[in-house]
């Protein structure tokens, strides 16, 4: 088992997990023991490889925006996510192999997801996605406004994480700029 920071009780899981659930989906999962994960910025358009990814093979979605989401609906202190989400993982893969996809930047916590992924037999395909400002500040821009303004107060934060720490990422794929999702999406599942 992985080692926490923090150890979450059974019982916190579940009443977190009672709020998660709802959002994941679990029909026609892919069994296979694949685990995609970002190193990207918000806005590079790692949700919407996401959506092509569970939406058209076969992946489980695990998104951090949802982890938070279930986290907060539960009354719990932000920094449970990555140990609830390091559980959740164990969880899903108890008794089935199926393929699961991450919607966060993993930059930060690259070494977790290395070491679960030994630990569960999973191979770990790692996204590199790279695009301008210019393309980041187009696809911010269509979003609605609240994520919209959010996105831009954390933007310069996490460009610079990226560029400090996504170097020290082992990448299967790099994506630049205008990258085609539906192709990208192929390649990835193809992995």
């Amino acid at each position: 088992m992985i080692c926490y920071h923090s150890i979450m009780t059974s019982q916190e899981f579940n009443t977190i997990y009672s709020y998660h659930r709802p959002m994941l989906q679990f029909d026609g999962a892919r069994q296979r023991p694949v685990l995609v994960a970002f190193s990207a910025v918000p806005g590079s358009g790692k949700s919407t490889l996401t959506s092509h990814l569970v939406n058209d093979f076969g992946f489980i979605l695990v998104a951090n925006k949802h982890v938070r989401e279930a986290i907060d609906q539960a009354g719990f202190d932000p920094s449970v996510g990555s140990d609830y989400t390091l559980t959740l993982l164990n969880i899903l893969t108890d008794d089935t192999q199926p393929s699961i996809v991450l919607d966060r930047n993993i930059d930060q916590w690259y070494e977790q997801i290395v070491l679960w992924c030994r630990q569960r037999k999973y191979e770990l395909v790692v996204v590199r996605i790279n695009v301008t400002y210019e393309i980041l500040k187009r696809r911010i821009q269509a979003r609605r406004p609240d994520d919209r303004d959010h996105t831009f107060e954390v933007l310069d934060f996490y460009l610079e994480q990226h560029a400090l720490l996504g170097n020290s990422v082992a990448v299967s794929l790099e994506l630049v700029d205008d990258f085609d999702l539906n192709e990208s999406a192929q390649h990835i599942a193809d992995f």
